[in-house]
């Protein structure tokens, strides 16, 4: 049975939408469609970890604040609590969302640098 997110949703992610939406279209359908049988579960929610994972990254971090070690040390520093805050957010475990992080930061900071670039 689907996980449904159980707080934030889409509507009250603000400034945080726009870059998960950019996210959501650097994924692509398929990489959702993985994400979503590696979570078991459905798209949707598949979707809305996408966005809960961006909305919980530090502001700098989207900001592009962040220096040249930021791959090196983003799951040390920031996977952990972004993991707890999505798996308290959606109800999925954080071994679930801890695997999805390693599809999801690298297709962020991806996101993020295109939008440095302009």
């Amino acid at each position: 049975m689907p996980v449904r997110p159980r707080t934030r949703t889409v509507e009250t992610m603000g400034d945080d939408h726009v870059y998960g939406r950019d996210v959501l279209d650097e994924l692509g359908h398929d990489r959702i469609e993985e994400l979503a049988r590696d979570l078991r579960t459905d798209v949707e929610t598949a979707r809305q970890v996408v966005l809960l994972t961006v909305a919980a990254l530090p502001a700098d971090l989207r900001a592009g604040g962040a220096g040249g070690g930021v791959m090196s040390t983003l799951f040390d520093q920031v996977a952990v609590p972004v993991q707890a805050t999505v798996a308290a957010r959606t109800g999925l475990s954080e071994r679930a969302v801890g695997r999805a992080l390693e599809l999801l930061l690298p297709v962020i900071m991806t996101t993020i640098a295109k939008k440095r670039r302009g």
